[in-house]
């Protein structure tokens, strides 16, 4: 188990992902019902296009060898908000989320800025996004592999077929918060694919991100407004690549 609060981020690396839907509600959303709503309301006045969906919050979790094993809770997006403009504070879950980490023939990890009226809105970060019930099978597993190939292409427009979707998956664990990432290896540059998600964004009437941003090992990580995640992922991808070179 990590501990929230000591050590600061971590990145861990592991090779596969046993992860599954239990039983039983969230107690602190069943507790907090009356000051969800309120938030609600106000949140929703101040951006109508929000949408209370279905999402997965991570209720347990293990390193077990090279596997994490997990479970989830079924909540709402409203709840999570909640917890989120409360600062996360201890409420026996964390925020688990899917993270595409897109790469160029140079190494270089593609990053999207997303766009207002998200919870990263104005952030870089990896495409990627929340567990839905799209994303979970009849039986409870949770597949999140298939959850980040969807948001990699709904968000970037980059198709599969010009990526090598590599083994394994980063998780960076950050106080309340547990990136799960792929790693996705193309074989075009960075300014290639820049350009493909520029277009795709241009295409989109209502797109996630609103602009490109490269990140390279050379680059100065502090001079970009990062997701929280994103800044000690990207240090553990540079330092691996820096190890293989």
């Amino acid at each position: 188990m990590v501990d929230r609060e000591q050590g600061g981020p971590r990145v861990v690396w592991v090779l596969t992902c046993d992860l599954k839907v239990s039983t039983g509600s969230w107690a602190y959303a069943v507790e907090s019902a009356e000051d969800i709503e309120r938030n609600w309301v106000r949140a929703k006045n101040e951006n109508p296009a929000l949408f209370n969906g279905t999402i997965y919050l991570m209720s347990s979790f293990e390193i077990a060898g090279s596997q994490l094993k997990g479970t989830f809770l079924k909540s709402d997006f409203k709840s999570y908000l909640f917890w989120r403009h409360q600062g996360f504070p201890e409420a026996a879950v964390w925020d688990a989320f899917g993270s595409g980490i897109l790469c160029s023939r140079e190494g270089h990890v593609i990053l999207g800025r997303q766009a207002k009226g998200h919870v990263n809105a104005g952030k870089a970060y990896m495409p990627g996004g929340f567990l839905d019930s799209r994303d979970v099978r009849a039986d409870g597993w949770v597949d999140v592999k298939a959850s980040i190939i969807r948001e990699m292409g709904e968000e970037t427009g980059i198709d599969l077929e010009d990526t090598i979707l590599e083994p394994g998956y980063y998780l960076t664990f950050l106080r309340s918060q547990i990136s799960v990432g792929v790693m996705f290896r193309s074989r075009l540059s960075s300014a290639e694919l820049s350009e493909r998600v520029r277009r795709h964004i241009a295409s989109e009437a209502s797109p996630e991100l609103v602009d490109v941003v490269v990140a390279t090992p050379e680059l100065d990580l502090d001079t970009i407004e990062l997701a929280a995640f994103a800044k000690p992922l990207l240090k553990a991808v540079f330092s691996q690549q820096q190890r293989k070179n």
